[in-house]
């Protein structure tokens, strides 16, 4: 057994209380919950790319963390993509890479594989985005018959693949199907992400795509067309076997009647 503790969205700023509520909270959670590691899926700071401040502080947090870490990077962390452009360029993802480690990985766990990729790029029609998607697809090869769990910051489409919506909610239209391809051919069991700071699972062609919460107290939204959807500041605690995959999201408030 392997237990791994996915939040995402944490928009850390030392002077944003609503924030730092959440990651008190956050940070309790996992002590409880004694994971084998922690895997951030962006978002990590509060809302502008090229705060270094901001950066440092964030990384610090997570240094202080009494478990192993992996983190990919988010929209607030080295800007979006289309539909937005919202000025992603080489500098930030280098200063990303610089300040947290990396901004994609493989990870073994056990019987899984556990990949992070930069999903930021998906869509950019730039070199850079090439890279990633060569070096996605190394990354799926090496699993060797292992179940594949792969994170990012984006949903992969908001309802199923052949979603035509071209808002910011997930990975843009024109990359969607390519990364259905791909978790298809190699067989990806499980896609972690967040960005819609709601607590949401869908089953799509023997996958199970787990997005995870904001943890902070102060930010929610709500993605439509999902009914019922449970926009609670939390986590998901993660536990994989030999070849299956349980989760329980890990809500810091419970809902009561009049929510």
């Amino acid at each position: 057994m392997y237990k791994v503790i996915h939040i995402s969205d944490t928009h850390l700023r030392e002077s944003n209380l609503g924030s730092l509520v959440g990651w008190t909270k956050a940070i309790r959670a996992i002590a409880a919950t004694q994971p084998d590691l922690v895997i951030h899926t962006g978002d990590i700071v509060l809302d502008e790319p090229d705060n270094a401040t901001d950066h440092a502080f964030a990384r610090n947090e997570l240094a202080n963390l009494a478990v192993e870490w992996l983190v990919i990077p988010g929209n607030h962390d080295i800007g979006d993509g289309p539909p937005r452009q919202e000025s992603i360029c080489s500098d930030l993802i280098h200063r990303f890479a610089d300040t947290y480690g990396a901004t994609h990985w493989t990870k073994d766990i056990g019987h899984w594989l556990v990949i992070g990729v930069n999903a930021m790029l998906f869509g950019l029609g730039t070199a850079q985005e090439d890279e990633e998607w060569a070096w996605l697809e190394k990354a799926l090869s090496t699993a060797s018959g292992k179940p594949v769990a792969l994170f990012m910051h984006k949903p992969p489409f908001v309802t199923t693949p052949d979603d035509v919506e071209h808002g910011s909610a997930a990975i843009p239209p024109a990359s969607r199907g390519h990364l259905w391809a791909l978790v298809r051919r190699y067989g990806v069991q499980v896609i972690a992400c967040g960005h819609r700071h709601e607590y949401r699972v869908l089953h799509r062609d023997g996958v199970t795509i787990v997005w995870a919460p904001t943890t902070s107290d102060q930010l929610d939204e709500l993605t439509s067309p999902i009914n019922d959807p449970i926009p609670l500041p939390g986590l998901v605690e993660m536990i994989f076997h030999e070849d299956t995959f349980i989760h329980r999201f890990v809500p810091f408030y419970n809902r009561t009647a009049n929510d």
